[in-house]
């Protein structure tokens, strides 16, 4: 299981890589709906991460845009986090209890919060690519294949 969120990290990294290069050649890095789409689901892996710490969310809002480089930066913290936490962690079926923005409990195994939290970033890069083809760009395809193609 370990192996496999880990090609799943990989897969995000690329992608949220790709992302941020599609949006500043495609001439739309200041879209403020793209920009909103990839701050939102960047701010979602490091609610994700505290939840899997039992830490309290950090204090960034959910929906904030925030300007591509300092996505980029975000972008590469929290892979690292993720990262480590990957190769740190055995107990998949642990499971963990949190509160959700609006103060409702949930608890949710450590595999499954891990599934949401790469399908999430998946949704929202591919919210972004239509975005770009809106404006006029021709974006690429971000698809898992093409990674694992390309990247053995």
């Amino acid at each position: 299981m370990q192996a496999y969120f880990q090609k799943l990290l990989a897969y995000n990294l690329w992608g949220h890589q790709q992302l941020a290069h599609q949006l500043e050649s495609q001439q739309v890095a200041e879209d403020e709906a793209s920009l909103r789409w990839f701050s939102h689901l960047l701010t979602a892996e490091q609610i994700w991460y505290h939840r899997l710490q039992g830490l309290p969310a950090p204090p960034t809002p959910l929906w904030e845009v925030r300007p591509l480089d300092t996505l980029r930066s975000e972008i590469l913290v929290n892979h690292g986090l993720l990262e480590k936490f990957l190769t740190t962690t055995t107990d998949y079926d642990r499971v963990v209890t949190y509160h959700n923005s609006k103060g409702d409990a949930f608890s949710t195994s450590v595999e499954d919060i891990l599934a949401h939290l790469f399908n999430h970033g998946t949704h929202h890069r591919g919210q972004i690519l239509s975005r770009i083809r809106e404006l006029g760009g021709t974006p690429t395809s971000l698809d898992f294949i093409f990674y694992v193609r390309t990247n053995p």
